[in-house]
């Protein structure tokens, strides 16, 4: 019977076993969110690194992070954009439409329509609310 060695993974708290051929560094498990986040942990480190040794790099940044807060701050203060008056928007009725065809996967118009009065069944059912629900006998 093999012996398997376990640690707790520095992200998620959870108990994993090591690798046999690289556990006498390994901190964190193999899920995605953890490798995500110790890769994620890898970059800060080496752009930290990077911005504290090479003094180009750091003045790019700097200018970089410069010309990008001018451009919130313009942004900010210009307001939000207003939706052009000839915009025109496709009709609510055919956007619900399309979506239940996407959801079912469907171009049949039979279909579509039993699907449609399905959802407005649903809807009628829910905008009544729990009053208005009939309980079953017994």
């Amino acid at each position: 019977m093999a012996r398997y060695t376990m640690a707790t993974c520095a992200c998620c708290g959870r108990r994993f076993v090591l690798d046999r051929f690289n556990g006498h560094h390994q901190k964190y498990c193999t899920r995605a969110d953890c490798v995500r986040e110790r890769k994620r942990a890898r970059q800060r480190a080496a752009y930290s690194r990077r911005y504290q040794q090479d003094d180009a790099f750091r003045q790019r940044e700097q200018k970089r992070a410069a010309v990008g807060g001018t451009r919130r701050r313009r942004q900010a203060r210009a307001g939000p954009t207003a939706v052009p008056a000839d915009a025109s928007f496709p009709a609510m009725t055919e956007v619900l439409t399309g979506l239940v065809s996407q959801f079912c996967d469907t171009h049949n118009a039979a279909e579509l329509a039993a699907a449609l009065a399905g959802y407005a069944e649903r809807g009628r059912r829910c905008a009544a609310g729990p009053a208005a629900r009939v309980s079953p006998p017994g």
